[in-house]
């Protein structure tokens, strides 16, 4: 399964190092099923470079990407949106109308260090009703699991981690976990975040 994954890079607004880093990380944490490619990477000066070329329509992509999010600010909504459709769009009820509305209303328009708290509290109260009325042997649990455990996944780091990093960039875990994540955290100037393809 192809997804598109978001990467922090704080301190640093060199765009070939932050994709360096980034093959780093994937070399490190890949695995045999693992594959993935850097698309494209801005930087908070508005220096942008693409770096795919004509591979499975991602050049195009890349650019309606940053035509969408032209910011480092709106890619770090960016890897909101990315978080919030692993974790909670997969389940049933978040039909179109109420994912619009969450990308909308929450993603785009809340201020950006409160998205984290929203998420948290919306996590609670979905692991809360998934958990009451379940029976074991029950069918539903069975084929609700993987939904239930990548949510719960993201909640107790998210609790425990957010305090000391910037949510939803995680220093830690793999690519088959979370869909954002840390690449650098050093004492330069600057941010740059670089959007990538990663087949799981």
């Amino acid at each position: 399964m192809h997804s598109r994954y978001v990467f922090l890079a704080r301190g640093t607004r060199d765009l070939s190092d932050v994709k360096w880093e980034f093959d780093t990380w994937l070399g490190e944490n890949g695995d045999g099923n693992v594959s993935g490619r850097a698309m494209f990477a801005l930087n908070d000066e508005g220096d942008s470079e693409v770096f795919v070329d004509d591979y499975k329509g991602l050049d195009e992509l890349s650019k309606e990407l940053l035509e969408r999010y032209p910011s480092v600010e709106m890619l770090k909504r960016y890897g909101w949106l990315c978080t919030v459709e692993e974790s909670l769009f997969s389940f049933p009820e978040y039909d179109d109308e109420l994912k619009e509305a969450v990308e909308t209303d929450v993603l785009r328009d809340l201020e950006l260090d409160r998205i984290g708290a929203w998420f948290i509290e919306l996590a609670l109260d979905k692991v809360r009703d998934l958990y009451i009325g379940l029976e074991l042997g029950d069918e539903e649990l069975l084929k609700s699991s993987y939904r239930r455990l990548t949510l719960v996944r993201y909640l107790e780091n998210f609790v425990y981690y957010g305090p000391h990093l910037e949510l939803p960039f995680m220093d830690q875990g793999s690519p088959y976990h979370f869909r954002c994540f840390q690449l650098m955290d050093s004492d330069g100037e600057g941010e740059t975040v670089l959007v990538a393809d990663i087949h799981t």
